[in-house]
C-alpha cells in the first residue's frame, strides 16, 4: 500500500512538471504576442506609412488612366484638325492647278527625251556600242559560269562598265544638245519645285495654327503631368 501511495505521488509530480514545461512557452509566445502590439507599435508605426503608401498608389492609376485618356483625346483631336487641313489643301485651287501642271511637265520630259533617244538609237554608232556591250555581257558571264580566275573576270567586267558608261555619255551629249528637252526639263524641274513649297507652306501654316499650338501644349502638359505620377 505504501508503495502504491508513492508511485501516485511520483506520476503526480512528473504530470506538473511536464505541464509547466508545456504551458510556460505557450504563455510567453502569448505574451510576446500581446506585448507586440504595444512593444511592436514601433513595427505598426512604421508599417502605417508603408500601407498608407500603398492605398495611395492604387489610387494612382486612376489618376494616369485619366491623363492617359486625356492625351488620346487631345492626339484624336489634333489628327482630326491636320486631316481635315490637309483635305482642303489638296482641295485647293492652287494645289489642284500645280498638280497639273507638274504631271503635265513630267509627260512632256519623258516624251522629249524618248523622243530624243529613239533617233538616237537607230544611229549606226548606237547600234554598234549595244552590240558590243550585248558581247560584252555574254562574255562576262561565260567566265563566271566556268569559274575564272578572279582576274580575268574584273577585266570582263571593266570593259563592260567602260562601254556602257561611253553609251552614258552618247546619250547625254543628245539629250543636252535638244532644246525641246531642255524646255522641258526645266518646266518639270521648275513644276516639282513648286510642288514642294506648296507643302513647305502647309506644314509651316500648321505649326502656327493656334488651335494645333494649344492641343498640341495641351498633350505635353498632360504627359508631364503622367510623368511625374511614375517619378
Amino acid at each position: 500500500m505504501m508503495g502504491e501511495a508513492m508511485n501516485h505521488v511520483v506520476c503526480r509530480f512528473v504530470l506538473c512538471v511536464l505541464a509547466i514545461l508545456i504551458v510556460a512557452p505557450v504563455t510567453r509566445a502569448h505574451q510576446n504576442g500581446g506585448g507586440g502590439g504595444g512593444g511592436g507599435g514601433g513595427v505598426g508605426s512604421m508599417a502605417e506609412p508603408i500601407f498608407r503608401l500603398k492605398r495611395e498608389r492604387r489610387a494612382d492609376p486612376s489618376a494616369a488612366a485619366q491623363l492617359r485618356l486625356e492625351i488620346r483625346r487631345a492626339q484624336d483631336e489634333l489628327n482630326r484638325a491636320i486631316a481635315d487641313a490637309r483635305r482642303t489643301f489638296v482641295e485647293s485651287t492652287e494645289y489642284v492647278t500645280a498638280v497639273d501642271e507638274q504631271r503635265r511637265a513630267a509627260h512632256d520630259y519623258a516624251a522629249a527625251r524618248e523622243a530624243v533617244l529613239s533617233g538616237l538609237r537607230q544611229s549606226p554608232g548606237h547600234v554598234a556600242a549595244r552590240l558590243e556591250i550585248e558581247r560584252l555581257q555574254r562574255h562576262l558571264d561565260e567566265l563566271r559560269g566556268l569559274g575564272a580566275p578572279a582576274a580575268r573576270v574584273n577585266a570582263a567586267a571593266t570593259a563592260l562598265l567602260e562601254r556602257r558608261a561611253a553609251l552614258t555619255l552618247i546619250e547625254s551629249a543628245a539629250l543636252k544638245s535638244d532644246d525641246s528637252f531642255i524646255d522641258a526639263r526645266y518646266a518639270w524641274i521648275d513644276g516639282s519645285a513648286k510642288m514642294a513649297a506648296l507643302w513647305r507652306d502647309f506644314a509651316e501654316t500648321l505649326r502656327a495654327d493656334p488651335a494645333c499650338a494649344a492641343t498640341r501644349q495641351k498633350i505635353v502638359d498632360a504627359r508631364q503631368r503622367l510623368a511625374s505620377l511614375s517619378g
